[in-house]
């Protein structure tokens, strides 16, 4: 018998944050400005589809390497629970839960890097400004078999591919 860990979370999402939480869809695009907590949302929402089922391969995904090992690092590093947690790995920018789940964070400045696993949960951070091919030729893709589920988050860039989706 699998023993059940309760854990409190540290993340209080406000009301229109819950809106969002609520969606039953598979893809949310959220556009909201600055300090929205887009990225807070995100972070969480990545850390509770880890901890609620097992097995799970999610990606946290900004524009620039850089960008996510600076500000998404950080924030998964104070929002994940330590005792569900049985290895990190900060030069992969890799968590792995021990019901089996993965968190990885990747840049989307080296396409080459973002290969071919099953995905079940994918965030795109500040997707307007990623090449569209991102999520059409690469994420989406490897979201078909296991039925994936995508939060894209940005703020406003006027008219290119993230306004056309």
């Amino acid at each position: 018998m699998e023993l059940v860990k309760e854990v409190e979370s540290k993340f209080h999402p406000h009301p229109a944050q819950q809106i969002i939480l609520d969606s039953l869809s598979l893809f949310n695009l959220v556009f909201a400005g600055r300090r929205f907590g887009k990225s807070v949302l995100a972070v969480n929402s990545c850390i509770e589809r880890a901890i609620e089922t097992s097995h799970q391969k999610i990606w946290y995904c900004s524009p620039l390497y850089k960008q996510t090992k600076e500000i998404a690092w950080n924030l998964f590093d104070f929002y994940s629970p330590k005792e569900m947690i049985v290895k990190k790995n900060e030069a992969e920018l890799k968590l792995v839960f021990g019901n089996g789940s993965e968190i990885s964070l990747k840049g989307t400045d080296n396409p080459d890097s973002l290969v071919g696993v099953g995905l079940n949960f994918c965030v795109l951070d500040e997707f307007p400004l990623m090449n569209s091919d991102v999520w059409y030729k690469i994420v989406r893709p490897m979201m078909i078999d296991t039925k994936g589920e995508c939060l894209f988050i940005g703020t406003p860039r006027g008219f290119n591919w993230a306004y056309d989706i």
